[in-house]
């Protein structure tokens, strides 16, 4: 397998991906993520994050468009952190409410996915690839599929956590490939991401 070294994506993130014209590079890996073509509409500062030590951790707000206008939280961690659910979960609803104009109501609150790229095993379990959302389960159902409360509303938000340690270098998917990268600061060389090109192009 042939390969090609890279900057590291923690490095990127932080100051390559910045750049307008190398948006195609964030997007290529959101759409691999979300299953679905996503457009960098733009990268917003907030106080928690610009500041960040890269030592530590990287954190990056995104505004993207796809079928509705979502704000994304990447968060690159590097060092296992006491609490980081916790603040994970803190940096979402602050992010939901800094984004509430005073006055408007609850229904025009954004949709925020955070995307958690891990180097430490956070948690029990094996795999590398997590999702965590909010479902409600009636106590007294029996049957799990009838269990799950439906309702209409797709503001609730979305947790990803990549555990890039319980990567094996097994290629599936077109996300596969860019964990691949995450994990090992390089690039297939036969990989078809989008976003490839350019990434190898800053690295």
């Amino acid at each position: 397998m042939k390969t090609r070294k890279l900057v590291s994506f923690d490095f990127a993130i932080k100051y390559l991906l910045r750049q307008k014209d190398n948006f195609e590079i964030l997007e290529g890996f959101l759409t691999a993520l979300l299953n679905e073509p996503i457009e960098v509409l733009d990268i917003i500062e907030s106080e928690s994050n610009k500041h960040s030590d890269i030592s530590k951790g990287n954190r990056v707000d995104l505004m993207i468009r796809d079928s509705q206008d979502i704000r994304m939280i990447v968060e690159i961690q590097h060092a296992s952190e006491a609490d980081y659910l916790e603040r994970m979960v803190f940096e979402t609803s602050k992010t939901i409410v800094d984004n509430l104009d005073k006055g408007k109501s609850y229904g025009n609150i954004v949709k925020v996915i955070s995307i958690n790229i891990l180097y430490f095993n956070l948690g029990e379990g094996n795999g590398y690839l997590y999702k965590g959302e909010l479902q409600f389960k009636d106590l007294y159902e029996k049957h799990k599929e009838k269990a799950i409360l439906k309702y209409s509303t797709d503001k609730l938000p979305e947790y990803y956590l990549i555990r890039t340690t319980k990567f094996k270098n097994e290629f599936n998917t077109d996300l596969d490939d860019w964990i691949y990268m995450f994990k090992n600061n390089e690039v297939r060389e036969d990989a078809t991401t989008k976003g490839k090109t350019r990434y190898i192009k800053n690295g």
